[in-house]
């Protein structure tokens, strides 16, 4: 489990610290992490469960949805994603993230931290293909 002091340093050095959209899913982030997690990226958007934030890391994808009754939280490692597409409008952008099991469709406002965490995901995939064979 990771502090939450520690999240919140994390958020604040990529510039992704919201203050008030967001913040319950930065809460939950504490308990969901692992203590040598990383986050690259997160962006607040929605997927087919409603508003969440898709958070980046170095070992995988989170989906946090935090309700006031509910709390769903979907964990997508790098070795189970086969696919990443992207597309852009003019005012949103919608990453497609591919599983054998599930499809993950992801849409938000924030275009440039969606792309970059689209980047991230497709480097950590190659480099985990590339260091199999």
């Amino acid at each position: 489990m990771v502090k939450s002091e520690a999240v919140t340093q994390q958020l604040r050095r990529i510039k992704c610290d919201y203050a008030v959209w967001g913040r319950t899913e930065i809460n939950e982030l504490s308990g969901i992490l692992m203590d040598d997690e990383e986050i690259v990226q997160a962006v607040n958007g929605y997927y087919d469960g409603g508003f969440a934030m898709l958070c980046v890391t170095n070992y995988r994808v989170l989906v946090v949805d935090k309700k006031p009754l509910a709390l769903t939280v979907e964990d997508l490692r790098y070795d189970m994603i086969a696919e990443v597409d992207f597309g852009s409008r003019i005012v949103t952008a919608v990453l497609h993230i591919y599983t054998p099991l599930r499809t993950l469709i992801f849409t938000s406002w924030s275009i440039g931290r969606l792309r970059g965490g689209m980047n991230y995901i497709q480097q950590r995939v190659m480099e985990l293909r590339n260091n199999e064979f």
